[in-house]
């Protein structure tokens, strides 16, 4: 995804409360996503400013400040970071 929409996106990787910054840096490095930003959010303020209820979920913010909050099937990404850059 950063590959294919460089320039025109941001990808942040946020890890929640339990998540230790050991586990966030082995699954950086287990899933090869060391060019991404990551945020390890261990007192989950990030997730309840976003209204993140779970992991794998997905936070679009757009340049206005919208939000929105979905759950989608690693495949379905492209085609909605197309569609939101189209609107």
């Amino acid at each position: 995804m950063q590959e294919q929409f460089a320039g025109q996106i941001d990808i942040v990787g946020v890890g929640g409360s339990s998540t230790s910054e050991a586990d966030l840096e082995r699954f950086v490095g287990g899933y090869g996503v060391i060019d991404l930003i990551h945020v390890s959010d261990t007192d989950n303020s990030i997730w309840e400013r976003y209204g993140v209820f779970s992991q794998p979920i997905y936070a679009f913010i757009d340049d206005d400040g919208s939000v929105e909050v979905t759950r989608l099937p690693v495949a379905e990404l492209p085609e909605r970071v197309e569609q939101l850059l189209a609107s």
